[in-house]
């Protein structure tokens, strides 16, 4: 079961391709249904949930995470941590389809998890994806305050080295959709600045485009 999950993410770095992907996470749950393993299970059926991002498809995802929270719910051996993956993975599932504030409300669930169990590194990433679904909805002020918080976590856990750029991007894009020109250069400068800290290349080619934007 593990072998397929794990060639299955191998094959989502490469291709992002569901059709490719999910072949091995289709058969990796049909096996764990054969197992008494609830861990390996609730984990397959968080995986399997993300094949069903469509608007044609997003209730068989949402059942497969229904299924795998009662699980949780029901178990006593499984930890806080599984819980808050399936609350992300239901975010992420709602967020695909522009149904944004689901989509803010199930990553604030997971946030509260995270934060119970200190997790800051998953509480940043949910504050992340928060921060996103406030600028779809147009909530500037809890936009604005999902970067403070993002600020803060950077500062409490230094160890996590690409807080403060990730922090800064996104008080720039606030910046920017809220036509705080100045706020956003600022932000987006210090950014570039801090690109050496992240493995994220994506995100550091996102700072130099809304940076270009604001000049145009």
């Amino acid at each position: 079961i593990d072998s397929y999950l794990e060639r299955s993410f191998a094959n989502y770095l490469k291709t992002n391709d569901p059709a490719v992907y999910c072949i091995d996470r289709i058969k990796a749950l049909d096996y764990a249904r054969q197992h008494n393993n609830m861990e390996l299970l609730t984990k397959t059926l968080t995986q399997n949930a993300f094949c069903y991002e469509d608007a044609s498809n997003f209730h068989i995802g949402i059942a497969l995470l229904d299924e795998a929270l009662d699980i949780v719910d029901k178990s006593e051996q499984l930890n806080a941590n599984r819980k808050a993956m399936i609350y992300n993975a239901t975010g992420s599932l709602y967020r695909n389809i522009g149904m944004h504030q689901q989509a803010y409300e199930q990553f604030e669930k997971a946030y509260q998890i995270w934060q119970t169990i200190d997790d800051k590194q998953d509480m940043f990433n949910m504050l992340h994806n928060m921060f996103s679904q406030s600028v779809k909805l147009g909530n500037w002020q809890q936009a604005q305050a999902n970067v403070d918080q993002q600020f803060q976590l950077a500062h409490d856990a230094p160890q996590f080295k690409d807080l403060y750029f990730f922090a800064n991007l996104n008080a720039g894009r606030l910046g920017l959709r809220t036509y705080d020109f100045q706020q956003a250069i600022f932000h987006l400068n210090k950014a570039i600045a801090l690109k050496h800290t992240t493995q994220e290349h994506y995100f550091v080619s996102s700072s130099y485009l809304f940076l270009s934007l604001i000049h145009i």
